[in-house]
């Protein structure tokens, strides 16, 4: 498995190399709704993760994570004037490890180590990349 992330704020390049399992930790659920007469659908997720590997080459750092859950809610409105947006829950982040240079390690180890850090920026990677995608795009990958 490869996986890149080109341009992760303050990271640079983020590549997963490795995970190692992935579950489903709850019952996916899509919801339509409507606000101001304006419909729009909410899915959520929750999956567990195991044994993953990241890689940033450009601070010359790896990082492991034993296990984390991810609990995930994207909303898409048929609004063109309503970018889809994404929100992170991580109510599990366990044996987190960050190899590489001494002072470089330690630094990225704290900001790592915090869920809040983590969630935060995987939602400001995510919530930029869908500024890119078309609502009915979205609509057509997911089926409806």
């Amino acid at each position: 498995m490869d996986f890149t992330m080109p341009h992760v704020r303050l990271l640079g390049e983020v590549r997963v190399s490795k995970i190692g399992g992935v579950s489903r930790a709850c019952t996916t659920t899509t919801k339509k709704t409507a606000s101001e007469a304006i419909p729009s659908y909410v899915f959520n997720a929750c999956f567990n993760v195991t044994d993953v590997a990241i890689d940033l080459p450009k601070q010359c750092l790896s990082i492991s994570i034993g296990l984390a859950r991810f609990d995930v809610s994207l909303q898409i409105s048929e609004s063109s004037n309503i970018a889809p947006r994404l929100t992170v829950s991580i109510p599990v982040w366990k044996d987190i490890n960050v190899k590489g240079p001494r002072l470089k390690s330690t630094l990225v180890q704290t900001a790592v180590k915090s869920r809040t850090a983590v969630q935060l920026t995987l939602q400001s990677a995510a919530n930029a990349a869908l500024q890119t995608i078309k609502f009915a795009d979205l609509l057509k990958w997911a089926g409806l």
